[in-house]
Order: C-alpha cells, then structure tokens, then sequence
C-alpha cells in the first residue's frame, strides 16, 4: 500500500505543478491593473483675430471621457492656470493667449494626462482700394 500511497502523492503534485503553470501562464493569478483610456474634447479648436500679435480670449468646453473623479489641475503653456475636482464629464475654462497654445489637464502628481493644442488664426484681408478708372467705357 504504501508504493499506491507514494504513486498517488507523486502524481497528485504533478498535476499539482502542471496546473498552477497554466495558470500563471495564462494569467488566471492577480493581473496587474491595466490604465484606463482617457481622451478629452477641446472646443473650439481655433481662435481668428483681425491681425496676428491680438490677444483671443475664449470659452473653452472640455468633455472628458474615462477621467476619474479627482483633483486636476490646467495647464497653459506650462504654467499652472488653475485646479478643480473634477465629478462630471464636461467643464468650461476661459482661456486668453495670443499665440499657439498647449492646454494640459494634469493630476495631483503634476503628470500630464491629456494635452490640446489650441492655434490662433488671423484675417489676412488686405483694405480694399477703389478703382479710379471705370473697367469698361462705351467708346
């Protein structure tokens, strides 16, 4: 009896070893938690002035997707505008610049989560002059 008990024990770990191998394999252990997707919408995208060197100032709507509710923080250009706890998807910032800007969305560990480039366009329209001279003439 005692070389069933021994045949027993030695095939019981066997199918001991080869099972926890699959699982590992195949990851049915802890798996690190995966990061979460997170996009935004920045709108509008473009601000015209009547010449390049005007200063834009604009309401932005920002619609988040994936954001976890928590303390965030806006950036422009690098330097902190302002920070706020975020609950909903959707928020209004007033931004002013006179130049392409880069608005950034970071967390409380001053890691950039979301970043929009903000162009500023101008009217190129050149003062129209009137013609002296009539284009046509009956003789």
């Amino acid at each position: 009896m005692s070389t069933k008990n021994s045949n027993l024990k030695t095939c019981i770990g066997r199918y001991w070893v080869v099972l926890s191998l699959l699982c590992l394999h195949y990851g049915v252990f802890a798996q690190a938690p995966q990061k979460a997707y997170i996009s935004w919408r920045v709108q509008p995208k473009v601000c015209i002035v009547a010449k390049l060197g005007d200063s834009c100032e604009m309401a932005l709507l920002i619609s988040t997707d994936g954001l976890k509710p928590g303390k965030y923080c806006y950036f422009k250009n690098n330097q902190k505008m302002h920070c706020k706890t975020f609950n909903q998807a959707e928020d209004t910032v007033v931004v002013k610049f006179s130049q392409h800007t880069v608005l950034e969305l970071r967390d409380q560990n001053d890691t950039i989560l979301l970043s929009h480039e903000i162009q500023i366009k101008a009217r190129n329209r050149k003062p129209q002059t009137r013609r002296v001279r009539q284009p046509w003439s009956l003789f």
